[in-house]
């Protein structure tokens, strides 16, 4: 209450071969991008405004380096 309905939506990507369906397809996703797209594809419109979704990939595949 005290945020006005601000927020943000923190994930860490470890990888595709974790276990984790995406809520909207059912199916995993490959990339902590396609993850993030996922995440957000489930707040409507006016919660998009309000909501800040962060995927931060922590994976050995995402590591540059």
């Amino acid at each position: 209450p005290g945020a006005a309905g601000y927020g943000i939506y923190l994930v860490f990507w470890f990888g595709p071969t974790y276990k984790l369906a995406s809520p909207v397809t059912g199916r995993k996703p490959k990339t902590a991008s396609e993850l993030r797209i996922a995440l957000e594809s489930t707040l409507s419109d006016l919660r998009q405004k309000f909501i800040a979704t962060c995927v931060i990939d922590v994976s050995i595949v995402g590591r540059r380096g």
